[in-house]
């Protein structure tokens, strides 16, 4: 399986990292880390990703022009948003517009297996912390 991590903050893109190299079968993983949208955009352009964790907050573009740009290329990416906002905010709006999941930075690290593994299964996910349509 192949992840691109996108993330401004180059600590969190490690440590994101670090936890997927944690998870069963993680021996045949690659993870590709992008630390801005443009070198993002690139890598999708050349690579097949089974997910993309895509921050909003991005130093050179919002994630979520990522998110609509990342549709346009490859419509049936599985993209999970992992942001610092709001999921009671941010969630219905980024699943609206084509996500496949949306997770609190403050949980990720615990929920970050949980949300994996959901979405690899094909389905959606947002946080049993809030109501909202699955």
């Amino acid at each position: 399986m192949r992840f691109l991590i996108v993330d401004d903050n180059r600590a969190m893109c490690s440590a994101i990292a670090n936890m997927l190299e944690q998870l069963p079968g993680a021996e045949l993983l690659e993870i590709d880390e992008s630390y801005c949208a443009a070198t993002a955009i690139e890598l999708i352009h050349a690579n097949t990703y089974d997910l993309v964790l895509l921050d909003i907050s991005l130093g050179d573009r919002n994630g979520l022009s990522v998110l609509v740009q990342i549709q346009s290329v490859r419509p049936r990416q599985a993209v999970l948003i992992v942001s610092m906002h709001q999921e009671e905010v941010y969630a219905p709006i980024c699943l609206k517009m084509g996500a496949t999941g949306y997770l609190e930075k403050r949980y990720a690290m615990g929920d970050l297996p949980v949300a994996i593994k959901i979405i690899m299964s094909g389905g959606r996910y947002t946080s049993p912390r809030i109501p909202t349509q699955r």
